[in-house]
C-alpha cells in the first residue's frame, strides 16, 4: 500500500490516503477490497486502518436514520398513536411500482421510511399529492406538493387481507368462500402495511 498518494482529504475532512494511484491504476487496498473472500466489516477495518476515511452514507440521509425492510414492521407499531410531521416526500420508479420516500420527525428523532402500499402511506401520500398539484399547478415545480404533512394521530394498523397471486389485486371480502373463482393455491395473505390516521 505504499504507493498510494497520502493528503486527500475525504469527506470526513480528515487527511487519508488515495485510491488511485498516480498512474490511474488502483492501489491494492481497492484490489484486496475486490478480489479477497472478506467481510463488510473486515473491509470497512482495512479502509480505516489504512487512513481511507470511511462513512455510512451521511452525504445522503444527512441526520436523518433510514429504516431498513426488516425494521419496519417494528419501527411503524412503535409510532402507532404517536404524532409525526412528514417534511418531504419523494416518488421513485415505474407506474404501477411506484414507492415513496419520506423524511418523517417523530418524537423517538428523524427517519427516512420507504412504502409502496396502495392502500398505505405511499397511497396516501400520492394522492395528498396530486390534489396539491391539481389545486395550485405553480406547487409542483415549487415542490410544496411535496412537503410539509402533520400527522397527528401517528400511524395505524392496517386489516390485512388476501391477493391474488397471479393479479397482484386484493381478493373482495365477499369472495373469499368462493375457492373455484380465487383457488386457495393462488391467494396470499398480504404483509402488514400502515397508513397515517389524519
Amino acid at each position: 500500500m505504499a504507493e498510494a498518494a497520502q493528503g486527500n482529504t475525504g469527506v470526513s475532512g480528515k487527511a487519508g490516503k488515495d485510491l488511485v494511484n498516480q498512474d490511474g491504476s488502483v492501489t491494492k487496498l481497492i484490489e484486496w477490497a475486490t478480489q479477497e473472500n472478506m467481510s463488510p466489516e473486515e473491509i470497512m477495518d482495512m479502509f480505516l486502518e489504512s487512513g481511507v476515511p470511511v462513512t455510512h452514507g451521511e452525504e445522503l440521509t444527512g441526520d436523518y436514520n433510514v429504516v431498513r425492510g426488516d425494521e419496519k414492521a417494528e419501527w411503524c407499531a412503535k409510532h402507532e398513536g404517536t404524532r409525526l410531521f412528514c417534511v418531504v416526500w419523494n416518488f421513485y420508479g415505474d407506474e404501477g411500482k411506484e414507492f415513496v420516500s419520506v423524511h418523517i420527525v417523530s418524537p423517538a428523532g428523524k427517519f427516512i421510511l420507504n412504502d409502496s402500499a396502495k392502500g398505505g402511506i405511499y397511497g396516501q401520500l400520492r394522492k395528498i399529492t396530486d390534489i396539491r398539484e391539481e389545486k395550485d399547478e405553480r406547487a409542483a415545480t415549487k415542490r410544496t406538493s411535496t412537503a410539509g404533512l402533520m400527522v397527528a394521530g401517528g400511524l395505524r394498523r392496517n386489516k390485512p387481507f388476501f391477493f391474488n397471486t397471479d393479479t397482484g389485486k386484493a381478493i373482495p371480502r365477499i369472495e373469499l368462500d368462493d375457492v373455484e373463482l380465487h383457488p386457495m393455491a393462488k391467494r396470499e395473505q398480504s404483509k402488514p402495511t400502515w397508513s397515517f390516521d389524519l
